[in-house]
Parts: C-alpha cells; sequence; structure tokens
C-alpha cells in the first residue's frame, strides 16, 4: 500500500467512526512555482511543494470541506474528530442531498 492510500484508508476509517456518513478525500502533493516579471526580464521566482488531504464530510444534511496540511495519521485523526463535533453545529443544508450510490 502506498502512502497516499495509507492516508486515505486513515481518513476513511476514522470519519467511519465518527459516524460520519459521507467522506471524499482527496491528497494533492507536488510542487507550486510562482515567477514574477518586471521589464519583460524574471524577477523573482519560487518553487515550494504542497502536501495537502482535502476532505469533504458530511453528517446528514450538515456538510463541511477541511484540508490538513502535509498529513500525518495524528493530524488527520484529530482533524476529523473535532470537525465531526464541529459539524452538530451547523445548521442543516437545504442544497445538499446526499451522494449518489
Amino acid at each position: 500500500m502506498s502512502e497516499n492510500e495509507g492516508f486515505l484508508k486513515v481518513a476513511i476509517e476514522i470519519a467511519q467512526k465518527e459516524n460520519i456518513d459521507e467522506i471524499i478525500a482527496q491528497r494533492i502533493k507536488g510542487k507550486t512555482y510562482q515567477i514574477r516579471f518586471s521589464n519583460s526580464l524574471i524577477d523573482n521566482s519560487k518553487i515550494w511543494s504542497n502536501d495537502i488531504l482535502e476532505l469533504f464530510l458530511a453528517k446528514g444534511k450538515r456538510t463541511t470541506q477541511i484540508n490538513i496540511e502535509a498529513p500525518t495519521p495524528t493530524k488527520i485523526r484529530n482533524t476529523i474528530i473535532k470537525a465531526s463535533k464541529f459539524l452538530l453545529k451547523l445548521p442543516e443544508s437545504f442544497l445538499y442531498n446526499g451522494m449518489e450510490s
């Protein structure tokens, strides 16, 4: 199992334990580039690495979306536990009707 699959599996298992009805998990890992030009010449350039786990969580008709930067199993667990408690405080969305099977 790859590191990516491991993080996704951990997120899904924790969400199920927290009674989250639906979850979408996506890991984005790569480099981002930014170049600034002045007078048609490169003035400044930056390169940085991104490692983000994006989660969409739904409990009934309550939904939230969270990002976990530089995910670890501990960060994933703590964030999902906090998010599941936060979901209970949110109003129900009249736009969300669940995911199709």
